[in-house]
């Protein structure tokens, strides 16, 4: 069995900002998805954060968001882009 992130997301409350979501690794905010002010597609800017560098993605529902945020995420941790995390390790 492989170990697999746990995430948790977190509606960030701003009046006059466009619905915007934190995506939390344990405790560390791992990206970011906000939802593009125009209407039309792609319908989400998704921001994963890491070591390497920020990857700017888009997308084109919030379901879609979420999955390549955690899928882009994982990638990432499972090559070592989070030393404060550590690699996956097989158990």
């Amino acid at each position: 069995m492989r170990n697999r992130p746990v995430f948790r997301y977190d509606k960030v409350d701003a009046s006059d900002q466009p619905p915007t979501y934190d995506l939390y690794h344990g405790t560390q905010r791992v990206a970011t998805l906000r939802r593009r002010g125009a209407s039309g597609s792609p319908a989400y800017d998704v921001c994963v954060m890491s070591h390497a560098g920020d990857q700017d993605l888009l997308a084109g529902t919030l379901r879609d968001a979420r999955a390549l945020a955690e899928e882009t995420y994982t990638a990432s941790w499972r090559e070592g882009a989070y030393t404060d995390r550590g690699p996956v390790r097989e158990i």
